[in-house]
């Protein structure tokens, strides 16, 4: 499976920039109530669906080949979101400094036998942060 990153226009990429592209399966997402009460979101955690898709869920780390592709290779059929960051790090040694500059995520469907034996993603366009 290949993507690659469309850059807003104004925004190019600079050396401490950290560019992360991943591909998992959709999680559940908690309702906001039970986000601030414990009791209500560890309730929530066991319900038998949000088990379900936790045990099934698959996360695959795409690569940055030398010409600006990001690859992952033997993602299993399915439904998935890819989702690539774009975060400012301008001093590594204080990670809690990090600006998230720029994100996207597409919903995408990979079928059980790519006609080319290779899946081709759309472009991830990514969107810039206030």
């Amino acid at each position: 499976m290949s993507t690659r990153l469309r850059w807003p226009e104004g925004l190019k990429r600079k050396a401490n920039w950290d560019v992360s592209v991943g591909i998992g399966t959709p999680r559940p997402v908690a309702p906001l109530e039970t986000r601030s009460n414990r009791q209500a979101f560890a309730a929530w955690m066991l319900q038998p669906k949000v088990e379900a898709a936790r045990a099934e869920a698959r996360h695959y780390l795409m690569k940055e080949t030398p010409d600006g592709v990001y690859v992952a290779e033997k993602v299993l059929a399915g439904d998935y979101m890819p989702i690539a960051a774009v975060l400012e790090v301008p001093d590594r040694t204080k990670p809690a400094q990090q600006r998230l500059k720029a994100y996207a995520q597409i919903p995408v469907t990979v079928p059980a036998d790519p006609p080319s034996g290779t899946l081709a993603l759309p472009e991830i366009e990514l969107k810039p942060m206030p």
